[in-house]
């Protein structure tokens, strides 16, 4: 139901059923997924050159630091961990010291 002002009254303004808000909610939800699944699919798929992983972070710093760590030899903790402690300067939002954070670590 939607209620409309008109003057001094209100007007109800009934669909035809709210069948018809779910689909057109559907379909609105179905064309962002596909204009997000073409945007990825427009980016190169990223390449590990070294074999021990890639760092990726928010700040260009960071992710140096990490890419750094895993070309000396460190595994993707090693990484994290340095990543981290970068963000806490670079960006203090996105990773700080203390803050919340979870990994799942298989070695």
């Amino acid at each position: 139901m939607f209620y409309s002002i008109s003057g001094n009254k209100y007007q109800i303004i009934k669909l035809e059923s709210d069948k018809s808000l779910v689909g057109i909610f559907l379909l609105f939800c179905i064309l962002l997924l596909t204009l997000n699944l073409l945007n990825a699919a427009s980016y190169p798929p990223i390449k590990d050159t070294n074999g021990n992983g890639l760092a990726i972070s928010s700040s260009q710093y960071a992710t140096k630091i990490g890419k750094e760590i895993l070309d000396k030899g460190g595994n993707a903790i090693d990484a994290a961990v340095a990543v981290g402690y970068a963000l806490a300067v670079t960006h203090p939002a996105a990773g700080n010291i203390g803050g919340g954070g979870f990994a799942i670590i298989h070695l």
